[in-house]
């Protein structure tokens, strides 16, 4: 944490509005300034540095307002290090071909034999071996196709777990994701708390650089709007704003709690950070009965990693209210269950959040 950071330029409006401009610190982390105004009120935000070898930290500016509560600077853009890789198990298939071949001749020269074979007692004899030969060999084909393809479809599979990173293993809970097609026109939907089903007040909607701020009805349109993948949704509860793909220009239907996203961003440091078994110890009371810590780790795959700490973007794909169902592979019956899928790079992943008695607990 840097002690002190030296100020180069500062402005302020009408209403009290201040903006500050900061030296980059030269150790990368967490730090906060704290804004005394000549009134004597007292401003604290938080950023977080990611440094980057070999370059210089004094040289980039950083720009904090009374909004800014988590603000990450690097020092150059971030780029997408994801590793390109195809896997090919293609040589697999080159023994199968040359098994099956060399059956497929066996028996052929069985049944061309079968077929020039007198019908004699003893020639009879011979073609019943014949037939039985002719049916173990189709037996040994099949069982050595299935044994292949077994086979194949298992070592691309662990294959693929071994080079690829954990957050782009193949499970069930991550599967890739496909941007959409942006889209245009007259832009309408709803803020709807996910616990009451009620219209939200009071929260900023924006769609690019137009925004607006819900009213009793929770109600927000953008007209005319072009090329539009997604809404930017912003209140004062939130330390960062909370984004949702669309691909519908009518009737979209947000599902938005600030209680809900501050527990969900809280796992999201937590996973980022590599904290898992803190993890569990935020698990609703319920899953830490069905499952122990040891398998609660070692099953949990993540979608952030040590560079995206602190998460300070989220994009939803989709949330889904559900009441009174079952999460896979726990028996439990929850009452108020939240299934949100969250977008990373090309990858979506599930998280579920329960509410009960007024407060919100991670699930799974």
């Amino acid at each position: 944490m840097a002690d002190t950071i030296p100020i180069y330029k500062t402005q302020s409006d009408a209403q009290g509005n201040w903006t500050l401009q900061i030296k980059t610190p030269t150790e990368g982390g967490m730090h906060a300034a704290v804004i005394v105004t000549q009134d004597g009120q007292k401003d604290t935000v938080l950023f977080h540095v990611q440094d980057k070898p070999g370059t210089s930290p004094e040289t980039l500016p950083v720009e904090i307002s009374p909004k800014t509560t988590i603000l990450q600077t690097s020092q150059s853009p971030q780029q997408d290090n994801t590793p390109k890789v195809s896997v090919s198990v293609g040589f697999l298939w080159i023994p199968m071909v040359l098994l099956v071949l060399f059956i497929l001749v066996l028996v052929g020269n069985m049944i061309r034999l079968a077929k020039k074979a007198d019908l004699t007692q003893k020639e009879q004899k011979r073609g019943k071996y014949t037939n039985h030969a002719l049916l173990l060999g189709i037996a040994i084909l099949l069982s050595t196709l299935g044994a292949f393809l077994y086979f194949d479809y298992h070592s691309y599979k662990n294959i693929a777990k071994q080079i690829l990173p954990k957050t782009q293993s193949i499970s069930d809970r991550i599967s890739p994701y496909q941007v959409p097609t942006p889209i245009s026109g007259d832009i309408t939907g709803l803020i709807l708390d996910s616990v009451e089903m009620t219209p939200v007040e009071g929260v900023d909607v924006s769609v690019g650089e137009i925004g607006i701020r819900t009213g009793q009805s929770g109600q927000f349109r953008f007209m005319q709007s072009k090329n539009v993948n997604g809404i930017k949704v912003t209140q004062s509860d939130l330390p960062t704003p909370v984004y949702y793909a669309i691909n519908s220009v009518k009737d979209n239907r947000l599902y938005y709690n600030s209680a809900m996203f501050s527990e969900l961003f809280h796992i999201l440091d937590l996973e980022s950070r590599q904290f898992i078994g803190q993890i569990y110890e935020n698990l609703d009371d319920h899953v830490k009965a069905e499952k122990k810590l040891e398998d609660f780790i070692q099953g949990y795959e993540p979608l952030f990693g040590k560079t995206d700490f602190p998460v300070g973007k989220m994009t939803i794909q989709s949330i889904e209210t559900l009441n009174r169902k079952r999460v896979l592979g726990y028996n439990h019956l929850f009452d108020h269950l939240v299934k949100i899928n969250i977008i990373k790079n090309s990858f979506v992943r599930t998280y579920y959040l329960n509410y009960d008695n007024g407060q919100w607990t991670y699930v799974d």
